[in-house]
């Protein structure tokens, strides 16, 4: 009887042991498949940075040229003024 009782709790510690086993690898798989999916939330994000930073460029560039194309416009109006007196 004292085999059978050693041979029951050595099969249940393994089964227990088993059990957490599965357990922390399904954890594992979890942590896993959440870095994957904050990784490509990162990248995604940087992209959108990227995008972000040469939008502001073409802007500053559009605001640059209508700028000059304002001081053109002035400098013109000026001269014809004086043509025009």
């Amino acid at each position: 009887m004292e085999k059978t009782g050693e041979a029951d709790k050595a099969k249940a510690d393994l089964q227990a042991k088993e059990q957490q086993k599965a357990q922390l690898q399904s954890r594992r798989d979890e942590r896993a498949a959440r870095f994957e999916e904050v990784k490509g939330q990162i990248q995604e994000n940087e992209q959108g940075l990227q995008d972000n930073e040469r939008n502001i460029n073409q802007t500053a560039k559009s605001i640059q040229k209508q700028e000059i194309a304002k001081q053109v416009s002035e400098v013109m109006f000026q001269k014809l003024t004086k043509i025009v007196r």
